[in-house]
This record gives C-alpha cells, structure tokens and sequence, in this order.
C-alpha cells in the first residue's frame, strides 16, 4: 500500500508559481478555498443552489475521472484490491490535492455514506463568512466534493459517471459536526 501511494504522490506536479495541480498529467485543481467559495455563491445567486450543484458536480466529476482512470490502470494490482483499499488510496489522492480527509462512515451494498471533517470548500466558506457577512447555511455547500467523489465511486467500482449519484446530506457550513455524503452506484 506504502508503494502505491509514493506511486501516486511521484504523478502528482505542482506548479506553484501557475497554482496549478497535475495528476497522471492531467489538469485537475486550481483552487483557493476562499476564491472558490465565492465563485460557488456566485453560481448559486444566478442559477440557484440545485442547479449550481449539478453544473459544479459534473464538472469536478468529469475533470478528476480521467486522471484516476489512468493512475489505476498503471497500478498493477489494483484488480486484487478490495473496494475499501482502491477508495483508500483514492482519498489519499484527495489529500494530496487538498480536497481534504474523507472517511467511509459506513457501506451497505452499493449505498456507502461517507464523511470529511475537513471539506476544503467548508473551510473557505468559513474564511469567507466573517467578511462578506454570510450566516449559517439552509442547503448543503460541497458541491466539488460530490462530483470528487462521483468520480473516485467511479473509477472504484469501475463504472461509467452517470451511475454513480451523490448528495450532500449534512454540511459543516450548516452547523453540522461533518460534512456527510450519501452515494450510490447503480447495479
């Protein structure tokens, strides 16, 4: 397991001076957590929280998909991994990124509740709350995490995008303890 992650970390570049992240070669962040929050808000003023989410999902999905895609096909022994194990260094891979820590929170068949103490999106909503004035949220904010997530279900379970589903049932910028989100891959 050590192995694989030095594996990953060797196919991540960062170009700080661009603040760019690369991964397997592929363009997969430019992100600071306060700009981003903003920008969300933004989507969210004009479009409205549910289509905001789905637009930010789909593209956070669709630009992580193809760089995990091709870091488990390099991985030998990704086949004789279990789930759990693929998903495990799937987060690490978000760690590295600084999408932050999550954690599998409980797996009944293919409904999997997970969880993260630390969304990168929560915390700049946080950094942001004080000076733009912002009040404790009524709906869900981690809308990048859901289409990270799509995207790491994905490639685990080795299925297309469109059957993996994933929705944000509790959010730290709503008062919740952690950001909790609920995903399902279809059969």
């Amino acid at each position: 397991m050590k192995e694989i992650i030095r594996q990953i970390q060797a196919a991540v570049e960062i170009d700080p001076e661009r603040s760019r992240i690369r991964l397997a070669g592929h363009e997969v962040a430019y992100h600071c957590e306060k700009f981003s929050t903003r920008i969300i808000r933004g989507l969210e003023d004009v479009l409205g929280v549910e289509e905001a989410n789905a637009l930010i999902q789909q593209a956070a999905s669709e630009s992580l998909y193809q760089p995990l895609t091709e870091l488990s096909q390099a991985e030998t022994n990704w086949a004789n991994l279990t789930r759990s194990e693929r998903l495990a260094l799937i987060f690490e891979v978000f760690k590295i990124l600084g999408y932050g820590a999550v954690t599998i929170a409980e797996a009944n068949g293919n409904r999997t509740k997970v969880t993260s103490s630390n969304s990168y999106l929560a915390e700049g909503f946080f950094e942001n709350a004080e000076q733009w004035r912002w009040s404790k949220r009524s709906a869900p904010f981690c809308h990048d995490m859901c289409g990270y997530l799509r995207a790491a279900f994905a490639v685990s379970d080795g299925v297309p995008l469109d059957r993996v589903t994933v929705k944000e049932t509790t959010c730290r910028t709503m008062g919740a303890e952690l950001c909790t989100f609920e995903v399902e891959v279809a059969q």
